[in-house]
């Protein structure tokens, strides 16, 4: 596994030793919708997701290799089942960044610098008044009060997720970027990103060594690990990322393409150490 190379530099010439971090997103890339065997059931507000036990039991081996960092679009209590399955198998996480890198648990000064200027709640209220206003079948309710400094709305697919955005355009100006999933429609503070949080919170302790995602809210990260990684059911932008940075695709999807990407990063941590 690659390191980044020029190491941060203390007062006096001296390198200071930042350790290696591996950076992991969770929906899509460590979970998936479908049933596993001995899966543990992960909640969300319109499906469910599992984790699979051999996952489970890949990233507790790696957690006492590498530090894991998690980067998810997930908020603090969204995320609570993970944090509740990661406890019990002996998964030691050594850091979050949440709603797509907008939240840092414990480090609320990185949140204020997000989402400095940025009236939410009046974005919000103008937003709803415009989906009442014109009849568009969005539903604003849905996710409501799942996340703390992104917006979250749901609609029933790219049609009026389109319709949506064309309307918004005029209200969200170039504060926010966006996020169109099947069901989801994320209105994200663009000083939000999870490389810029990583950077900001964990970069004077830690190098990106590796990362893993699947989707567009990851490729800032994909872009500057060390050794980027994905697989073969993640977005095509992704895929094309770590394909053209020599990074790992795994050959396939869901819970097989997931330990795909977990053994490689233990088979090259083994290798520097020195096992068989």
């Amino acid at each position: 596994m690659r390191t980044p190379e020029g190491p941060e530099v203390r007062d006096g010439g001296m390198p200071a030793a930042r350790r290696p971090a591996c950076v992991l997103d969770l929906d899509g890339t460590l979970c998936h919708p479908e049933p596993i065997r001995d899966g543990f059931p992960i909640r969300g507000r319109t499906a469910a997701s599992v984790l699979a036990a051999d996952t489970l039991d890949r990233l507790a081996r790696l957690s006492r290799t590498i530090d894991i960092i998690v980067a998810s679009g997930r908020s603090c209590r969204t995320a609570a089942d993970f944090r509740g399955v990661f406890t019990r198998a002996g998964v030691v996480i050594a850091g979050w960044i949440l709603e797509h890198g907008a939240v840092v648990p414990g480090r609320p000064a990185w949140t204020r610098a997000v989402t400095a200027g940025v009236d939410l709640d009046g974005v919000r209220g103008r937003l709803e008044r415009m989906i009442r206003d014109r009849g568009l079948p969005i539903d604003a309710a849905r996710y409501a009060g799942s996340h703390e400094h992104i917006l979250l709305f749901s609609g029933d697919g790219a049609l009026s997720a389109k319709r949506f955005l064309a309307g918004a355009a005029g209200i969200l100006g170039d504060d926010f970027r966006t996020i169109v999933g099947p069901r989801k429609i994320a209105l994200i503070p663009k000083r939000a990103d999870k490389f810029a949080a990583f950077a900001a919170n964990f970069g004077a302790t830690h190098l990106l060594a590796a990362a893993a995602g699947d989707q567009p809210d990851d490729l800032t990260l994909l872009k500057h690990a060390a050794f980027p990684m994905t697989h073969a059911g993640a977005d095509r932008r992704v895929r094309r990322c770590v394909r053209s940075r020599g990074g790992y695709l795994a050959p396939s999807v869901g819970h097989s393409g997931t330990a795909a990407i977990l053994d490689r990063i233990l088979g090259d941590l083994r290798g520097e150490a020195g096992l068989p």
